[in-house]
This record gives structure tokens, C-alpha cells and sequence, in this order.
């Protein structure tokens, strides 16, 4: 047998060799993806049957309930709720059954340790989830640290977040939020805060005669 032909055996085995490999990591990224899904399915399932428009007092009735009844609260993932609630409006019983089978405390715990984190990221999350979760200490940390915060970007989404919330306790802490900011911050922020509407109207009185550049360029984005 030539050496050319030596060669071109050897680069088909090796050709061969990788397709058999690239396939084998297909499988079994496909299966990994399969069997998450699975599990992701029966961890909302709780979940589902609220969104499908079960009665509450035909759910007392089911086997499922009845575990409660005997094991107290059934774990929701709140993650998994949180993420639906975004992209899906709850009417208010519903919000109310399915929010009474989340530990809202630990996760807001949780969320609130999250938003002095070294990382960007996790202060993010944790600025949406609490803008989510919606509690008045939710709202008193995300005031806190907005004030605090360094980076603009996350600083957006802790005013993001107060907006959602929409308390009108919080707009003092935005409006503290724009002195030395970035133009770019001012000018989401400033929309944000008029958002607020008559809330802002009323403490308006507060900042009106300030000389901050700030201060006037929301009043004048206000008007």
C-alpha cells in the first residue's frame, strides 16, 4: 500500500472519528435538554393547574391539596412563578393562592443579601426579583441601595424596579438617585419618576426652587 494511500485512510478514520464524536455530544446535549425540561415540567406543575383557571374549592379537593393540608405550605419554585408573572397577568385570586405557597421571606431575604454582592449580575437579578416580590422592605432596601449603587447600569434596574413597585414613598430616593449621575441615567430615571404622575405633582413643592441642573432638567422633562 502507497503512502498516499496510508494518508488518505487515515484523514477518512479521522473525518469519521470526529462526525462520531459530534453526533455522540448531540445525544446527548438533546438528552441533558429532554430530562431538564422534565423536571422543570413537574417543578411547575403546581403552577400550571393555578394558571389554568382551577377553582380554589375544586382544588381543595384534589389529592394534591390534600398533601398540603397534612404537610403544610407545597413548595412552589418562586424562581419559576416569578418568571411567569412577567409575561403573564394573574388575576388577583389567583396571585394571591399561588404567592400564599411561596416562602416570599426567604426569598426575599435571599434577594435582598443578593444587592450588596460583588457581582453586577446577581445585583440585577436581585433588583428585579425584588421589584417583583413588591413588599414594603422590598422597596425600603432597593431605596437604600439605589442611592449607594456605583454602577449606572444596575442602578437602572433598582429604578426600574421602584417604578414597578410604584409606591410613592420611593420618589424621593430616585430623585436623590440623579445628583452627579450620568446624562443617560437622568434621562431613563427622569421618565421613570414622571411616570408617577399626580404622586410626583404633589412633592414637586420639594425641589422646585433647587438649583441642582438635575433637579431642573426632571422638572422641565415633568412639564
Amino acid at each position: 500500500m502507497s503512502l498516499s494511500i496510508m494518508l488518505f485512510l487515515i484523514a477518512v478514520a479521522i473525518l469519521l472519528y470526529l462526525d462520531i464524536m459530534l453526533i455522540c455530544m448531540l445525544i446527548i446535549n438533546k438528552l441533558n435538554s429532554d430530562g431538564n425540561s422534565i423536571l422543570s415540567s413537574k417543578r411547575k406543575g403546581f403552577l400550571i393547574d393555578a394558571l389554568l383557571g382551577l377553582s380554589m374549592d375544586s382544588m381543595q379537593t384534589t389529592k394534591r391539596d390534600e398533601e398540603t393540608k397534612q404537610n403544610g405550605k407545597k413548595d412552589v419554585d418562586a424562581s419559576s412563578y416569578f418568571d411567569m408573572k412577567q409575561s403573564i397577568q394573574l388575576d388577583k385570586l389567583k396571585k394571591i393562592y399561588i404567592e400564599s405557597h411561596i416562602e416570599i421571606n426567604k426569598l426575599e431575604k435571599r434577594q435582598i443579601r443578593r444587592l450588596r454582592s460583588l457581582f453586577e449580575t446577581s445585583r440585577v437579578e436581585a433588583a428585579v426579583y425584588l421589584g417583583l416580590i413588591g413588599t414594603d422592605r422590598a422597596r425600603e432596601e432597593l431605596e437604600k441601595s439605589i442611592t449607594k449603587e456605583k454602577s449606572y447600569p444596575v442602578k437602572l434596574y433598582m429604578a426600574n424596579a421602584l417604578s414597578d413597585i410604584a409606591k410613592p414613598e420611593s420618589i424621593p430616593a430616585l430623585v436623590a438617585s440623579l445628583e452627579n449621575s450620568h446624562r443617560w441615567y437622568r434621562d431613563r430615571v427622569n421618565m421613570l419618576i414622571a411616570d408617577f404622575g399626580k404622586d410626583f405633582d404633589a412633592y414637586l413643592p420639594q425641589v422646585i426652587n433647587s438649583n441642582r441642573i438635575e433637579i431642573m432638567e426632571l422638572i422641565v422633562d415633568f412639564s
